[in-house]
């Protein structure tokens, strides 16, 4: 194991910690690569948001590092020790343990902070942030086990860096409209969807137009592909001849079509039902109602993936 530490660092082992994951929390690669190609190959994960929390960290809190490294090269240790310096420069109290070798140091197991508390439970209150979640998309769950494991309080990155994020877990909030024309005399079911498990099912015997409605990043496309594994057609609001691709969908699609846009206007949501009713087919209106501060988090994780 090694350690690295920055000057204005103070070790006390009984003091709660702000710890930290480093690869993909506190830092991703320049390069956009998944390993460093340099020493220098290192930014802040979040470019506003990073330097500021750890700045605003209280001085009774310590701020910690826990990362696994699967060896110990002049890049490896040159990208630590250039963030442990960025951190110094600026006046940041910290220290860094990286684990190189397999066993009791490496994340999920505590013989990490083991060490940093000298053998001791961590301090009530103490925190943990990082990637490996156990998400769909995530290499691993060792982060949150390593919280787990060591009685700390597990945050993602998104909830500490991200202004307005306040999640556990990413969820697909659901509500399904059946809809006339005009939006004021939509009638909301009884039924409503609530995570990621229990999407809107196809209406089987009964062609239908399903319009999504919601925020950039809610989570439309999500219900678009679940719908269409059933034969659905999807037409992305506002592409190059939307409408003539509509009519066509209308008349082809056994099931039938999904207009998948954000339809924040009535205006918006009118073009196409007016189609529908004028095919004589029933219509359905999904909105999706992610909230706004999650919508935004999703949106970015898009345009960055």
């Amino acid at each position: 194991m090694e350690t690295i530490t920055t000057t204005q660092y103070v070790h006390d082992p009984q003091a709660p910690i702000s710890s930290f994951d480093l690869d993909d929390t506190l830092i991703r690669t320049r390069s956009g690569k998944k390993f460093p190609e340099d020493e220098d190959d290192w930014r802040m994960w979040s470019l506003d948001m990073t330097l500021e929390v750890l700045q605003a960290v209280p001085p009774e809190r310590k701020i910690v590092i826990f990362t696994n490294k699967k060896r110990w090269n002049p890049i490896t240790k040159g990208v630590c020790t250039g963030f442990m310096q960025f951190l110094q420069d600026n006046n940041i109290p910290a220290i860094l343990y990286a684990s190189i070798k397999e066993g009791w140091t490496r994340k999920p197991q505590i013989g990490m902070l083991q060490d940093h508390t000298h053998q001791q439970p961590v301090a009530p209150g103490s925190t943990y942030c990082g990637d490996a979640a156990g998400r769909i998309g995530d290499f691993s769950s060792s982060d949150r086990a390593f919280a787990h494991n060591a009685g700390m309080e597990f945050l993602l990155p998104e909830q500490v860096f991200l202004p307005l994020a306040q999640i556990e877990r990413y969820q697909l909030g659901i509500q399904a409209i059946h809809a006339t024309l005009k939006w004021t005399k939509c009638v909301v079911d009884d039924v409503s969807y609530e995570t990621q498990d229990e999407l809107p099912q196809p209406l089987y015997g009964e062609r239908e137009m399903v319009v999504l409605m919601g925020y950039p990043g809610a989570g439309k496309s999500t219900v678009a592909r679940s719908l269409s594994q059933a034969g659905y057609i999807t037409v992305e609001y506002g592409q190059t001849g939307m409408m003539a691709l509509i009519r066509v969908a209308l008349k082809s699609s056994t099931f039938g079509i999904i207009i998948d846009g954000t339809h924040s206007s009535r205006k918006n949501r009118e073009k196409s039902l007016k189609l529908a009713k004028k095919a004589n087919i029933r219509t359905r209106i999904i909105h999706i109602n992610t909230p706004p501060d999650l919508a935004k988090i999703n949106a970015a994780r898009r345009v960055h993936e």
